[in-house]
């Protein structure tokens, strides 16, 4: 008797990762042009990231607002929504509209909700995060990605970076096609 594979958690094999990931793609005909109607993204660089406003995430989502920002999220990988009042249990069920949210295995988590790490600073706190790193990507299938929300922010420092490695890499094919050895 031959397993049937679970389908609601999308694994592939990119050719470069050490295990298989799970895979953020479009499920549609998704185009950059194509317009939005309940918000504008506003892109914040070239090839990632908008950010997004007139939404508020405390809320739940109907169905046509949650299909539009996974077309954002998709087409622009990272979303911003700024002053966003999210309370542990609805930051998990905001999560849970693109999947089951992972519990962190050593993270603290935050107000008895499972799925919610808190990182909080201070004098008996140190950072533990501020390296690069790709969250969770130790994990047999890392998570197709992550719900982050600042609180508080220092003025100087306590950024989150984010890079493209799809666009990384097409700029490293590219390189390589035209006799680049770097």
């Amino acid at each position: 008797m031959t397993a049937t594979p679970d389908t609601t958690e999308p694994v592939f094999d990119n050719g470069l990762s050490a295990v298989p990931v799970r895979e953020l793609r479009p499920t549609g005909d998704y185009r950059h042009t194509a317009p939005y109607e309940l918000f504008e993204p506003a892109p914040c660089s070239p090839t990632i990231g908008a950010e997004i406003t007139g939404v508020d995430l405390a809320r739940p989502l109907d169905p046509k607002l949650h299909a539009e920002m996974h077309r954002a999220l998709l087409e622009c990988k990272v979303l911003f929504f700024r002053d966003q009042d999210l309370t542990a249990p609805r930051h998990r069920d905001l999560a849970r509209l693109w999947g089951t949210p992972e519990v962190h295995p050593f993270l603290p988590e935050a107000d008895d909700v499972a799925e919610v790490v808190r990182l909080s600073r201070g004098a008996d706190s140190p950072a533990v995060e501020n390296v690069w790193h790709s969250d969770a990507s130790f994990e047999t299938t890392p998570p197709m990605g992550t719900i982050l929300r600042a609180v508080h922010v220092p003025a100087v420092g306590g950024d989150t970076l984010w890079s493209d490695m799809a666009a990384a890499s097409t700029a490293c094919r590219r390189r390589r096609g035209r006799g680049s050895t770097g």
